[in-house]
């Protein structure tokens, strides 16, 4: 069976707090610059999907998950106030389970 993924091309999310929704139909490629804290809830992803999302931080805010998302060491990752994380997933099980992974951290430009 040939399961058709989402292209890479870039979903970008602005202004973002609370909870927000990643609908993974629309790519697998998000960018999402915070203004507060963020609960991310991931949508319509199939068994092997790949997904990135790169946060911008407006500030010290937090991040959670309403999916089930196992971390290395069952330790989600901190967030960099005002700077830039890349964050990636595989998901495992049906389109609420996932493999998470700190793809960069603390991003800057040179």
């Amino acid at each position: 069976n040939i399961v058709q993924h989402p292209d890479m091309s870039n979903t970008a999310l602005t202004g973002q707090s609370g909870s927000i929704t990643i609908n993974a139909n629309l790519g697998s490629y998000f960018t999402v610059a915070t203004t507060g804290d963020l609960t991310i809830d991931i949508t319509n992803a199939v068994v092997g999907q790949k997904i990135l999302i790169r946060f911008a931080w407006g500030g010290d805010h937090t991040l959670s998950f309403t999916d089930t998302v196992a971390f290395p060491g069952n330790t989600p990752p901190g967030t960099t106030a005002s700077g830039v994380d890349v964050i990636g997933f595989i998901c495992t099980n049906a389109s609420d389970t996932f493999d998470g992974f700190i793809v960069g951290e603390d991003l800057r430009s040179s």
